[in-house]
């Protein structure tokens, strides 16, 4: 059986430090942009994780008026700590997630 992930779905404080440290910690740090697994895709203006699940309370948005478009869909982070909604299909690096139980 193949491992399965999606994009990372960060849905709280300790989520973000988790992976703001690893790439603070790893050479990956390096890069500047990475896709993670939130988008208005299917309604537009109404931010969803990948699994379905609404925004929610958390998030680290760049400081500035949120504004999504027809253009801008797809949420990526940013400098290791904040997100930003960009036109999709850019080549960028991104970050998954699994399921821990998931056997390897």
């Amino acid at each position: 059986m193949a491992n399965k992930g999606t994009l990372a779905m960060i849905k709280d404080a300790g989520t973000q430090a988790f992976i703001t440290t690893f790439l603070r910690a790893t050479k990956a740090g390096k890069k500047k942009r990475y896709w993670i697994g939130l988008d208005d895709l299917n309604t537009e203006r109404t931010m969803r994780w990948n699994d379905g699940t609404a925004l929610g309370a958390f998030n680290s948005f760049r400081p500035g008026p949120i504004a999504p478009n027809k253009i801008r869909d797809c949420v990526l982070l940013w400098k290791q700590r904040q997100w930003n909604i960009v036109k999709c299909g850019k080549v960028l690096p991104y970050i998954c997630q699994r399921d821990a139980a998931m056997p390897n």
